[in-house]
């Protein structure tokens, strides 16, 4: 495991953020591993959320069918004469909310951003280390 065995000479994402100083090359991995945990907090936040807004989407689903059923079971217990009966719509997905979506995909598009921005950060530093400069990665 190399680390800071040179300076980087490539910018890191922006043409203005190159790391020049042995500081600023550590500055760079400190920036890249806090990334890393707001990417993984990020990804925490989007699966509570989804288990949030799916349970909110079944919810609703059952007041729609216990709404519905309740006017359609009693005219099928009289024509068949069975009073124990009761009807459950089964559906094939959860439907579609705008009040879920807009958030979700907000949500998604920044925990792939943050992902994209990690990849790049890494691969900076690889290309660093085959040619000679620093490796914040770990030799991975």
């Amino acid at each position: 495991m190399f680390l800071f065995a040179g300076l980087p000479t490539m910018p890191l994402w922006f043409e203005t953020w190159m790391p020049v100083t042995a500081g600023s090359t550590f500055g760079a991995c400190v920036g890249l591993a806090a990334l890393a945990i707001l990417g993984r907090l990020l990804g925490a936040v989007r699966a509570q959320a989804a288990r949030a807004w799916h349970a909110r989407a079944e919810g609703m689903l059952a007041l729609e069918v216990a709404g519905s059923d309740s006017s359609s079971v009693g005219k099928d217990s009289q024509a068949t004469g069975n009073l124990g009966t009761t009807k459950v719509a089964t559906r094939a997905g959860i439907p579609f909310i705008w009040a879920q979506e807009l958030p979700r995909g907000i949500l998604a598009t920044l925990h792939v951003g943050i992902g994209y921005f990690l990849m790049v950060g890494h691969l900076f530093f690889m290309i660093e280390n085959r040619v000679g400069g620093a490796n914040c990665s770990g030799g991975l």
